[in-house]
């Protein structure tokens, strides 16, 4: 991976599971058992489809590593018919190997996932998600993924990083259509969604007497409705997808009294992330039901790790979201956790959050307190964790990528012993973004062009009159307009 860059919209200058074991009872399958496996992957969308903005058939790829991979599939179409999955391998560009194909019965109101293990580096799959058959209605979709080499060192990867798709607020697919011919590069390994994959808030206006099941409903419609769209679907069917949780997947501006003002509605919210975010990484089958298990028994760590290549590239993930008290960002757990991650000494690390780590100032994160009640990492209850995160953060080799802010944005953050630089790309749609919002760009320029050069100097007086170095940001205009981050 040579390094990151940001791309801006010129025009506008981010449980059930079928488990299948791969490696065996293969079978030859020539391009015409499918189709056009390529071709159908990329397939618009029918008349009908086009119509309702849905595609009739739901797939995401999730994680995907040189021999495993999950996928996520749902019917979005009336039709109680048997589901069957066929795993396939391309072995050239005319010929392929069915690798394994499963038929289920539909019973279940969320999405299945199929997670295979037993692959062969370096090489293409689909999977053909196919809902009924012959001579009744049939629909079909395609997903395609690229298992990583074993090793990295010569080979281009892809990978792209965006957050805050406002699609249910404002209907604009713009980004959608740049990022989906990014991922017809044969290179591209996958995306990871920073949080606010959908923007719940219309729910809890309209759903503030409702049922536990209705509220539940009203979640997956948002999902599909989000997910399901043409356009989100050219890219979701292809390469590895790793969703982080941030507010907006519930409740904007989740805070500590939420599970208390909302109780059912957050229940009701987190199960449906767990049907169709949290399984494109794992199982999620143990979950008691959401809407009487304790707060403790409903939480399942977000923080995880995904190493590529010969310990060549080693993507962490930390949950910066559901695991806050009163005066901590993230558990000693979690802390812990990232600590062992960096002991790995891979030759790059990416940490990616759905909160940028460094960009407010303790007096920039208290206006933003009290003006939306949310609390940023740089407020003066989260300090002492956001320290101790920065002290073990290795000197070099090390990359962080943020979203939340609406904005598109690069910045160092350096002490004496190291500079790390950080990328947030965050604004999906036109309504995700700070273009429009004339208060919140200023509120950005004054952190960016002086309240952070303040907190810097001001750190190196308190180094100079003896007291303990703190870290500096130094930050780049930020970009206001749609944006993604993109890694090669």
């Amino acid at each position: 991976m040579t390094g990151w860059r940001l791309y801006w919209i010129a025009a506008l200058v981010a449980a059930v599971c079928m488990h299948v074991s791969s490696g065996q009872d293969t079978a030859v399958a020539s391009s015409a058992a499918f189709g056009d496996l390529e071709t159908m992957s990329f397939a618009p969308p029918t008349p009908s489809e086009q119509q309702k903005n849905q595609m009739d058939v739901l797939v995401i790829v999730g994680k995907v590593t040189a021999t495993s991979a999950r996928v996520l599939y749902e019917p979005l179409v009336n039709n109680e018919s048997s589901i069957t999955v066929s795993l396939v391998l391309q072995t050239s560009a005319q010929d392929h190997v069915l690798v394994k194909a499963f038929t289920h019965l539909q019973h279940q109101s969320f999405p299945y996932v199929a997670a295979y293990d037993d692959l062969v580096p370096n090489s293409v799959y689909f999977v053909h998600v196919q809902v009924g058959s012959a001579p009744s209605a049939v629909y079909t979709a395609v997903g395609r993924f690229r298992t990583p080499p074993r090793i990295i060192a010569s080979e281009k990867l892809v990978l792209l990083t965006f957050s805050c798709d406002g699609f249910v607020n404002d209907a604009d697919d713009s980004h959608w259509l740049t990022l989906a011919e990014e991922v017809r590069d044969p290179a591209y390994y996958g995306s990871v969604h920073m949080g606010d994959q959908i923007y719940a808030d219309s729910i809890l206006r309209t759903h503030q007497d409702a049922t536990y099941d209705d509220i539940v409903n009203a979640f997956r419609a948002m999902y599909r409705r989000g997910f399901g769209r043409p356009l989100a679907q050219r890219v979701l069917r292809h390469g590895a997808h790793y969703m982080q949780f941030d507010d907006h997947e519930v409740k904007n501006n989740w805070s500590r009294d939420t599970w208390i003002k909302h109780n059912a509605f957050v229940r009701a919210g987190l199960q449906v992330f767990y049907e169709y975010q949290y399984q494109l990484l794992q199982d999620w089958s143990d979950l008691p039901p959401c809407r009487s298990a304790t707060k403790e028994e409903l939480y399942r760590p977000m923080h995880h790790q995904v190493s590529l290549g010969a310990n060549e590239l080693q993507l962490v993930f930390a949950d910066t979201r559901l695991e806050r008290e009163l005066t901590e960002l993230m558990s000693k757990t979690q802390l812990k956790y990232l600590q062992d991650a960096w002991s790995t000494n891979a030759t790059q690390a990416v940490l990616f959050t759905s909160v940028p780590l460094f960009f407010h100032t303790q007096s920039s994160a208290a206006f933003a307190e009290y003006v939306d009640g949310d609390l940023y990492p740089g407020h003066k209850h989260f300090t002492s964790t956001v320290q101790a995160l920065w002290d073990q953060l290795p000197s070099t080799g090390l990359q962080l990528v943020a979203g939340d802010l609406h904005m598109g944005h690069q910045s160092t953050i350096s002490d004496s012993t190291k500079r790390v630089p950080q990328l947030i790309a965050s604004g999906m749609t036109k309504s995700s973004t700070a273009m429009t919002d004339r208060r919140l760009k200023l509120f950005y320029y004054v952190i960016t062009q002086w309240a952070q050069k303040v907190a810097c100097a001001w750190s190196k007086l308190a180094v100079a009159g003896g007291q303990s170095e703190g870290y500096c940001m130094q930050s780049a205009p930020p970009h206001y307009g749609q944006n993604y981050g993109y890694q090669s």
